[in-house]
């Protein structure tokens, strides 16, 4: 009897722990896919006068996981403090204090939010309340976009508090109210309360509502926003994140070469006053200890790298050979005006002042030899080791098309089955570091050869390639079929901007510049997927500025023009325009 009843109780228990294992919906039947939808909410949505002790409540369809429950909760203002809690199908959020008092509080149930089977929310929810008489009805709206416009999910988009005294630094500060993005990445911030508003967007990777630099990109706006009325909004707000450099610049190497020759590599892009004015921010300094002064060289030519936009080749004069000297770096910052290292911008080297024996060489070219040229592009460039002598180089130069006399499919060798047909053009030397030739005529879908004398590659010490040959040869693309795209842009000052176009499917885009009443034209335009955006060009670069996070600057004013237009064959693509009513686009 004994042996019974413990068999029993052990039965009984054993049931019933395998009963609390299990908190989820019974399982059985075929596997649900349904996301999770709202069924009821506490307070009602848009109440006034809630109590400022509250549980606000939020009950869904299905089971909710809890592990996910905390980060995908958002709520603005950030304070008090909330805490989140999952009691089978209802999440709920309890104030660690007093809710504000006369204050719009927003509730954002972002899509990361999940039942038990891993479904998510289908779109984020948003719960408005307030502990006063009225809502705050001011909204802060837009989108958070790749550089070619293309949507970004998932991003968070904070608006802080700011005036003239009072700048906010998303790395330290939460933001007063926040957001996630959705899959066409819209974002909407509604409840805010009159006042100034900067906002800033970045992916929150470790989820703290903080900006980590290390780890996360950042969009900054292209002005701050000023609402001022109880219902006022601003849309079509565009934040475009993009890395942030936050590490101090530092000189990483610097080579000696024969005939007192200095290659001075950075840790990173130099900004546009450093850059335009290094030969007076580096100093190259005798270390021998011998000599109680101090010999310093003197820089009488510098060129950056064309191929390497960190480095930068110097010659000098006053080094005495195979004495110890250091390079220095004064006044120089990256573009985002990150300054140097204290420990690191300087470096020793031995000086080469022998006479230079070394023969210069072509160290790169684009497009890369048997390679394709790329969209948009109509020239050749060469890069040089050192310095060349210009004119010779010009004059050993040649340039042909390659025309096969019997019919094959490619050029995997050039004999006597091929011509070669001399083609014209003009040279460029950005620097004597670089050339560029752009050929009077390029047909599509051709090959082309460039050949260079050896002896007509020469530096300025006399030496010239050893190379038996120099040549190299590439194709252009493929004809495809075309059409045009034209439309205006209805804005204040049409000339201050560029209209760019990004196919949504593979090849580069383009970007063209209105005339002044805002009209553009493409004339000659793959079919395909296009996305249209435009910027104001300020700094007249030819692309988006990001602006700068420290010391803040605003990024460039971008629109979408359209997410997806078609471009067919033989066909004009008319009207597509931004800001204009009926009116303003015909042009009457």
């Amino acid at each position: 009897m004994n042996r019974f009843l413990r068999l029993s109780i052990g039965i009984s228990l054993l049931g019933l722990l395998s009963g609390c294992a299990h908190q989820g919906a019974p399982g059985g039947g075929p596997e649900d896919k349904t996301p999770p939808t709202i069924e009821w909410v506490f307070p009602s949505q848009d109440s006034l006068n809630v109590p400022k002790k509250i549980t606000i409540q939020i009950r869904l369809s299905e089971w909710i996981d809890p592990r996910n429950a905390e980060k995908a909760v958002l709520i603005s203002p950030a304070t008090p403090r909330m805490e989140t809690s999952v009691s089978k199908r209802t999440v709920e959020i309890t104030p660690t204090g007093a809710l504000l008092d006369s204050t719009t509080y927003v509730i954002t149930l972002t899509t990361d939010l999940t039942d038990f089977r891993g479904n998510k929310l289908a779109s984020s929810y948003t719960l408005r309340f307030s502990t006063g008489a009225h809502l705050d009805s001011c909204a802060l709206s837009g989108r958070v976009t790749d550089p070619t416009g293309a949507p970004l999910q998932g991003q968070l988009v904070g608006a802080y508090p700011c005036n003239d005294t009072l700048t906010p630094d998303p790395a330290h500060i939460r933001p007063l109210y926040a957001t996630l993005t959705g899959t066409e990445g819209r974002f909407n911030l509604i409840g805010l309360r009159k006042g100034g508003y900067r906002l800033f967007a970045f992916s929150d990777v470790n989820q703290n509502r903080k900006f980590n630099a290390d780890h996360e990109q950042l969009g900054l706006p292209s002005e701050d926003y000023r609402l001022e009325s109880g219902k006022m909004s601003v849309k079509n707000i565009v934040l475009v994140p993009a890395k942030i450099d936050t590490l101090p610049l530092f000189i990483r190497k610097a080579v000696a070469g024969a005939g007192s020759a200095l290659k001075v590599y950075f840790s990173g892009n130099l900004n546009p006053d450093c850059r335009n004015d290094l030969i007076h921010r580096i100093l190259v300094v005798s270390e021998d200890t011998t000599h109680t002064t101090k010999d310093t060289a003197t820089i009488t030519s510098l060129w950056p790298d064309p191929a390497d936009s960190t480095a930068f080749l110097l010659r000098l004069s006053g080094l005495k050979h195979g004495q110890r000297y250091r390079v220095e770096a004064l006044r120089c910052f990256t573009p985002d005006s990150i300054g140097l290292d204290t420990l690191r911008f300087k470096l020793p080297f031995l000086a080469n002042a022998g006479r230079d024996s070394i023969a210069p060489e072509v160290t790169a070219t684009l497009p890369q030899s048997d390679g394709t040229l790329p969209d948009n592009t109509d020239s050749l460039r060469l890069f040089f080791s050192e310095p060349i002598r210009t004119p010779a180089l010009q004059e050993g130069f040649s340039f042909f098309r390659l025309a096969p006399t019997i019919k094959k499919d490619s050029l995997k060798s050039t004999g006597k089955d091929t011509l070669r047909i001399a083609v014209s053009g003009k040279f460029a030397f950005p620097s004597r570091l670089e050339m560029v030739f752009r050929p009077d005529t390029l047909q599509p879908d051709a090959w082309y050869e460039w050949t260079l004398q050896p002896t007509k590659l020469i530096d300025d010490n006399g030496n010239y390639s050893p190379d038996s040959s120099l040549s190299g040869r590439f194709r252009t693309q493929k004809p495809l079929p075309t059409g045009t795209l034209s439309g205006r842009l209805c804005v204040t000052d049409p000339s201050e901007c560029r209209v760019a176009l990004h196919p949504l499917i593979g090849r580069n885009g383009l970007d063209t510049r209105p005339d002044s009443s805002g009209r553009f034209f493409i004339p000659a335009l793959p079919e395909g997927n296009y996305r249209i955006l435009f910027f104001r060009d300020i700094n007249e670069n030819g692309r988006p500025d990001k602006g700068r996070y420290r010391p803040f600057r605003f990024a460039e004013p971008i629109q979408i023009v359209t997410d997806s237009i078609h471009v067919r064959e033989r066909w004009e693509t008319e009207e597509v325009n931004h800001g204009c009513d009926k009116t303003d686009g015909n042009g009457k």
